[in-house]
């Protein structure tokens, strides 16, 4: 609870439309309750650097392979989706809140399509960009707790349990013949 929320956004050719409201979203935060990160795609997988905004860090990481994405998402609270003219990946939305991440979308993503709202994120309105400082603050209060959308019961014991049973009856099954004969 001490610590900035973990918000990720991803750069490319329609984040870039909405990441200056974002910045805007972010300067007027007050001190240090987010920690942006920022995949830009259009970057070497080598490159990471740092800002500050109003004392806000944000870090610029350069394009990732699948697990290192996977990997990424997993220390993350919230996926923003700042696009203001559309043409975001559907697919990558749903693998980020199959994740279990928070999601904040524009309503003109594709993102939003997804989103429950309240359930597993919230839309923002495109145009009004105050409305976005205002998600960002009260996800900030709310400290949403990242969830997968689908959880595998643990119906089955696991696979050491089940070797040891079969070996311990194989055992217990040997020692009976041994003694027979």
């Amino acid at each position: 609870a001490n610590q900035p929320l973990r918000v990720i956004c991803l750069l490319d050719r329609h984040g870039e439309s909405g990441l200056i409201a974002l910045k805007d979203a972010v300067m007027r935060c007050p001190k240090a309750l987010l920690a942006l990160t920022v995949v830009d795609s259009s970057q070497p997988a080598h490159h990471q650097s740092t800002q500050q905004w109003n004392s806000c860090s944000i870090t610029w990481l350069g394009a990732m392979d699948r697990t290192a994405f996977s990997n990424l998402l997993q220390s993350q609270a919230v996926w923003i989706e700042p696009t203001l003219v559309g043409g975001d990946d559907s697919a990558l939305a749903k693998e980020v809140l199959s994740a279990g991440l928070w999601m904040l979308a524009t309503d003109c993503s594709a993102a939003a399509d997804v989103i429950q709202a309240g359930r597993n994120g919230d839309v923002i309105s495109s145009t009004e960009h105050s409305n976005w400082s205002k998600a960002l603050l009260q996800l900030c209060r709310q400290r949403p707790k990242p969830e997968p959308l689908i959880h595998f019961p643990r119906i089955q014991p696991s696979l050491f349990a089940q070797l040891e049973q079969l070996h311990h009856r194989l055992g217990l099954q040997q020692a009976a013949s041994e003694r027979a004969s």
